[in-house]
């Protein structure tokens, strides 16, 4: 960590910095400039708390050296983290699409979305039975039996399945780019394509994108997918729906089974040109 005193820092406040760092069992190495004084403190940085040493007199700043997530950091972890769900890769040279409807529904809604995923060349199929919203009185899911009937339409296509789950313990992790909000009213969110090239340098974790949430709208999840992809991200999570006009909730943001094809082969193309492939 690095401790940058104010340039009106006297003496007295540089030594109580530098007493607090030793207390924490860490070595102090002072350099002092014509303007002000900068301490590093070597050792375990991580029983050392910014805000706290920036709350003492004198201290301007205080900057941790050594990224606190370790565990997704890049530079704990050089090679990048693939997750294998039965045999379908995320992360790596491969880029895996994901997609289905926002909601189960009916064991015919599943059944056709399955269908339309498999002819698409999809390989993993999404589907929420859970569904916490932010009001109570919304839709909140079919639950259990939706998974039942997930899992059922599912096996059917031999498709592997991605859902919700309420434990995250004992989980493969990936970063999920979605959008971000802001004054903005004319779309859902703000896809945030400078996020993917960040995440991928600062963690090993794949990137994934939600550009169905990110837009709000199904005219615009084509663009924002083939924007997603060519930023690198290591796959996307498309809301299809085999008719979106009757879907329970996120209609408006929904493809239909036709405009998932028609996407999958404009993103084989990109993936191709930037190096990678979509199976």
């Amino acid at each position: 960590m690095i401790i940058v005193m104010s340039s009106a820092a006297t003496e007295e406040q540089i030594e109580s910095v530098i007493k607090r760092i030793e207390e924490k069992g860490l070595e102090a190495n002072v350099s002092r400039g014509t303007e002000r004084t900068v301490i590093g403190a070597i050792g375990d940085e991580r029983s050392l708390d910014p805000e706290l040493l920036e709350s003492l007199p004198g201290v301007e700043q205080a900057l941790h050296i050594v990224k606190p997530y370790k565990i997704v950091a890049r530079e704990w972890h050089k090679e990048d983290t693939v997750i294998d769900i039965k045999g379908n890769l995320i992360g790596g040279k491969q880029i895996q699409i994901i997609s289905g409807p926002c909601s189960v529904e009916t064991p015919e809604q599943m059944e056709k979305s399955a269908k339309a995923v498999k002819a698409a060349g999809v390989r993993l199929m999404r589907g929420g039975a859970f569904k916490p919203r932010t009001s109570p009185y919304t839709f909140q899911g079919t639950g259990v039996e939706g998974l039942e009937m997930f899992r059922k339409a599912a096996d059917k296509e031999g498709l592997p399945i991605v859902t919700e789950l309420m434990d995250a313990r004992q989980l493969d992790t990936f970063m999920k780019e979605r959008g971000i909000r802001t004054f903005e009213t004319y779309y859902r969110n703000v896809l945030d394509v400078t996020a993917i090239p960040v995440l991928k340098k600062e963690t090993h974790l794949p990137v994934i994108v939600d550009p169905s949430h990110a837009g709000g709208k199904a005219w615009m999840v084509a663009a924002l997918s083939r924007a997603a992809i060519a930023a690198g991200a290591d796959g996307l999570l498309v809301e299809m729906h085999p008719n979106p006009c009757e879907a329970w909730c996120d209609a408006d943001q929904a493809i239909n089974p036709q405009e998932l094809i028609t996407l999958m082969g404009e993103l084989r193309g990109i993936a191709k040109v930037i190096g990678r492939e979509i199976l």
